[in-house]
């Protein structure tokens, strides 16, 4: 499958409609390991692995099955047909992460569970990024039905001063953890 956004997705169809041939045109693009939000992610994933959890990547937009681009350009397929066999994943806003361990009791063992788990949706952005407002409010429902939710643009506060909040509304990661961990050791 190939991933492809709204945009991408009518340029093809409008290309697909004039039959003509469009020309590549070919941009220098950093490595996707060399960006700001990639590298975040990295180290969040890291820290969290680190201390037990495992972090899922949830994939979000258009998908257009390879076997589909092929069909068409071999002239085998209407676009029209084509269209229908776009494959939309996820919903417009959701968080990129989700993260989750088993509480494990002292002394007890992988095997003896189930056990209960923490987890919690996040969101990286670039240093001085914020999420798009849709990402917000997707965030934000989780929060209310009682999911942790949060997103990040930092993993350490280095030189930047806390926020007025509550250390829970920081967008630095390791800030927001400790505090999320203190909380969950408290009993409820």
């Amino acid at each position: 499958m190939i991933r492809a956004s709204k945009q991408q997705l009518s340029l093809l169809e409008s290309n697909l409609r004039i039959g003509g041939q469009v020309p590549v045109v070919i941009t220098a693009r950093r490595r996707r390991e060399d960006l700001p939000e990639n590298n975040l992610e990295r180290q969040i994933c890291d820290f969290l692995a680190w201390r037990g959890f495992i972090s899922t990547r949830q994939h979000v937009g258009l998908f257009v099955p390879y076997r589909v681009l092929r069909q068409l350009q071999c002239g085998r397929l209407e676009t029209e047909s084509a269209a229908r066999n776009v494959v939309k994943i996820g919903e417009e806003g959701i968080a990129d992460w989700w993260s989750a361990r088993p509480i494990i009791s002292p002394g007890g063992r992988v095997q003896d569970g189930p056990w209960m788990w923490q987890g919690f949706f996040w969101e990286a952005k670039a240093p001085r990024k914020k999420p798009s407002a849709a990402q917000l409010a997707w965030l934000d429902r989780r929060r209310q039905v009682g999911l942790e939710s949060a997103w990040f643009n930092q993993f350490e506060p280095e030189d930047r001063t806390p926020p007025a909040g509550e250390p829970r509304d920081s967008h630095v990661f390791t800030t927001w953890f400790f505090n999320y961990e203190m909380s969950c050791a408290q009993p409820h």
